[in-house]
């Protein structure tokens, strides 16, 4: 009796050792989003080795559907527009746009001088952003945007000479380590301290992630940003990734860019079009 007792405690033991196998090969195989190649435990995995700060990743684990909706977006739009560009990244000598217009030619923008020039997707949400905030009484005032390495060299040596390198360093940029040579930031306004609270000011801070725009250098991080706060400054990203910073990364750039430059490979790797 005892061996029959022992025979049927094998087969049971055997059989629920089979049932744990079974549901975690189950588990491994179901795919948490149909774009990626992410099961639960490998995007948990992700997610953790993919930042420090706890907060954002409690915010992705939370919520990792729509985090992967907008990364998603993210990798089928043209990459060079999350370009990471700070005091620590740097583009080359020769780096510029093939796409940029001339906003000379456009007989709808407000300038404060000829000469500038915008990246053709950074335009058209330009428009679309001008018409809305003309439609509420505020026009807008173009009054920065592309520069050429050679250009910024100039400006920050102008900066230099002065007010001094150190200062200079909070306000403008070196050569290379600027938004502006990407040809997406745009300077609205007076490009100065006067431009805050003003009404277009207020505007843009309410309305302008609608348009996929960005404000690079926020107030009470300029330390992390390495600039001092310029409510004028705002850099075309995306509608998708102006998004993801709002909903994931307490809507910080910097952070948003940080992330990405980051993680972005391994998010491409797991990314199922990148077959296609």
């Amino acid at each position: 009796m005892s061996r029959y007792i022992g025979i049927l405690a094998m087969l049971i033991l055997f059989w629920s050792c089979g049932e744990e196998g079974s549901a975690r090969n189950a588990e491994e195989i179901i795919l948490l989003h149909p774009e990626f190649a992410f099961t639960e435990r490998s995007f948990e995995e992700f997610v953790m080795k993919s930042t420090d700060d706890e907060s954002i990743r409690m915010r992705i684990l939370v919520n990792p559907d729509r985090f992967l909706d907008l990364v998603n977006q993210m990798l089928s739009a043209d990459q060079s527009l999350l370009l990471l560009v700070d005091k620590q990244h740097h583009l080359s000598s020769n780096y510029a746009p093939s796409d940029l217009v001339e906003l000379d030619t456009l007989d709808w923008v407000h300038v404060n001088r000829k000469g500038h020039m915008l990246r053709k997707e950074s335009v058209e949400a330009l428009h679309a952003m001008h018409q809305a905030a003309l439609s509420d009484g505020i026009p807008l005032l173009v009054s920065s945007t592309y520069r050429s390495y050679a250009r910024q060299e100039e400006v920050y040596s102008g900066w230099v000479k002065s007010l001094g390198q150190a200062q200079a360093d909070r306000l403008s940029a070196k050569a290379g380590s600027s938004q502006h040579q990407l040809g997406t930031a745009i300077d609205f306004g007076s490009i100065d301290a006067s431009f805050n609270g003003t009404k277009m000011e207020r505007w843009l801070a309410g309305n302008a992630y609608r348009y996929g725009f960005s404000l690079s250098y926020p107030q009470g991080y300029e330390l992390q940003t390495g600039y001092d706060y310029e409510s004028w400054h705002y850099r075309y990203i995306g509608e998708s990734s102006v998004q993801l910073q709002r909903q994931f990364f307490d809507d910080l750039q910097y952070q948003l860019l940080e992330f990405w430059e980051q993680n972005s490979l391994v998010l491409q790797d797991m990314w199922k079009k990148k077959d296609a």
